[in-house]
């Protein structure tokens, strides 16, 4: 009798479990092998993104064959002063790395977009709408000729 009183309680039953899920692949959706894209660059821009890259929590533990596919990938983007580079609420395809230029976020804050931030050189914006799926936190324009 002193054991049974010393027994935890059963388990509440917690409902259904979640699904989980996978790709499925069929003639209908093939897995292809992937090529990344890979644009040129001087031996100094390589050296100089994978040092911003490497300070970045998203890249810093990449390997090298990682890092060097990511940087690969990267191509330059020049903006003229007063150029929207993004804007808020739209799809995120691209994350950018500043070389040249101060650029600023635009937040809409009581129907006006205020100031939240501006860059510099070696920043790093874009991302939050590459990782999360979502749309773009923020509008981003050149106050400068930017790269």
């Amino acid at each position: 009798d002193d054991v049974a009183d010393d027994m935890p309680p059963p388990p509440q039953n917690r409902g259904q479990r979640a699904s989980v899920s996978a790709e499925a692949y069929g003639n209908w959706n093939q897995v292809k092998a992937f090529t990344p894209p890979v644009h040129p660059k001087t031996p100094e821009q390589v050296a100089k993104l994978a040092t911003i890259l490497n300070a970045s929590f998203m890249f810093s533990s990449l390997d090298k064959k990682d890092m060097d596919t990511v940087i690969g990938a990267m191509q330059q983007r020049d903006f003229e002063a007063s150029s929207r580079i993004i804007t808020e609420g739209d799809d995120g395809e691209h994350l950018y790395v500043i070389e040249e230029g101060s650029p600023v976020c635009k937040k809409k804050v009581d129907g006006e977009e205020k100031v939240v931030k501006t860059c510099g050189p070696g920043d790093v914006f874009g991302e939050l709408a590459l990782l999360y799926n979502c749309p773009r936190a923020a509008t981003v324009e050149a106050v400068d000729s930017c790269k």
